[in-house]
């Protein structure tokens, strides 16, 4: 029996077969655009919305192209981004269109946090921000009797063909409706969000099948995925440098302030992720290198003439500042991302802001992918 690795990510869906705790050759396929209207605009103002069935046309031309034509009898096993909702009926068949973590329509964050209130605001762990699925919930009307689930886990249940019923905890985390010391639905968020726990899948902590008679596994976040992927280990400090940037640590004890989001447990090295996400990265980087040159030109950023570019600075900045916020200066650094392997001026430049500590590359081709592999072995 086959093993396949996929992960639905921001830009692409990526997918590999997966051996012995190996990932094979990447396969990429863009993920559909954000839909549009008829003159050609968003649907709505700050709407980032993506049709299903395109999405599950994506999907299922990964799996069959990495399966060599069929994925009948393989195990699959799934990651992908974090935050992103779907409204399904009881089959798993998506009821409307599928919200990305970009969507900043509903703006009611500090309506919500005063409704759930301070120290079960804290229990969520994660924070509140635009964006967050229990701000958009409790705003976005949804079909009626429709089922609430994330966008990976919507993933899951048109792969296994049914709807998901459990849904992993780093995954349900993101939705802003856990309370993530008790690994159980907030029933406060869950009022302020307008949904009923029991229109939710129940929370697991661990990789598993659907059910026994299907053998597609619990998805998992992709933050979590690649940090295990890159081998991130106990006092040691992740920095994930691509498109985005979160700076990161483990810890098996749930911190007072900050976002805490769970992990894998203690034989993973803890139970918990502490982090600060959102931080200047690839985005920010292009558009500064088009203002700059005219276009993203990377060749010149990677030479002589391009080791000061000023938003080198912008960026080890905020990552020494966030790595101070964890109290995690001086600690060994494990780096992952397409950003900081392809640009060893941002590189020296961020290692120099920390003080020089030891420091270690990801040098995969996908470190979700070879989180997976790790969980999968």
């Amino acid at each position: 029996m086959s093993s396949i690795a996929i992960d639905v990510g921001g830009t692409y869906v990526k997918a590999a077969t997966l051996n012995r705790g190996k990932v094979g050759t990447v396969h990429r396929f863009p993920i559909p655009a954000f839909l549009v209207n008829a003159q050609g605009r968003e649907t709505e103002s700050r709407s980032r919305e993506i049709d299903p069935l395109q999405l599950d046309a994506v999907v299922f031309r990964a799996l069959n192209e990495v399966a060599g034509g069929g994925i009948l009898g393989s195990t699959i096993y799934i990651s992908g981004q974090m935050a992103g909702l779907a409204y399904t009926d009881d089959l798993g068949n998506a009821l409307a269109p599928l919200i990305t973590w970009q969507d900043s329509r509903f703006r009611r964050v500090e309506q919500v946090r005063h409704e759930i209130g301070p120290p079960e605001c804290a229990r969520l762990g994660d924070g509140l921000r635009i964006g967050s699925p229990v701000v958009t919930l409790s705003e976005h009307g949804r079909p009626d009797g429709s089922f609430v689930t994330s966008m990976i886990n919507y993933v899951a249940g048109r792969v296994s063909g049914f709807r998901a019923p459990v849904i992993h905890v780093t995954d349900a985390a993101a939705l802003g409706l856990l309370d993530t010391v008790s690994g159980k639905w907030s029933r406060r968020a869950c009022k302020t969000a307008r949904v009923s726990s029991s229109k939710l899948p129940e929370v697991v902590d661990e990789l598993r099948p659907l059910t026994e008679a299907v053998s597609v596994y619990t998805p998992i976040a992709d933050q979590q995925a690649s940090l295990l992927g890159a081998g991130l280990r106990p006092n040691w400090l992740s920095i994930n440098l691509a498109t985005g940037c979160q700076v990161s640590v483990l810890t098996n004890d749930f911190p007072s302030s900050g976002q805490v989001r769970p992990y894998f447990g203690e034989q993973y090295g803890g139970r918990f992720l502490r982090t600060v996400t959102h931080l200047p990265a690839g985005r920010g980087l292009a558009a500064a290198l088009v203002a700059a040159r005219g276009f993203e030109d990377w060749d010149w950023l990677n030479s002589a003439e391009g080791e000061g570019f000023p938003a080198f600075e912008e960026i080890s900045c905020a990552i020494n500042e966030a790595a101070s916020k964890l109290e995690a200066r001086g600690l060994p650094v494990a780096f992952s991302g397409g950003l900081v392997q392809n640009l060893p001026h941002l590189r020296e430049k961020i290692l120099a802001s920390l003080g020089k500590p030891e420091w270690v590359m990801f040098s995969g081709d996908d470190a979700a992918l070879a989180g997976l592999a790790r969980l999968a072995d």
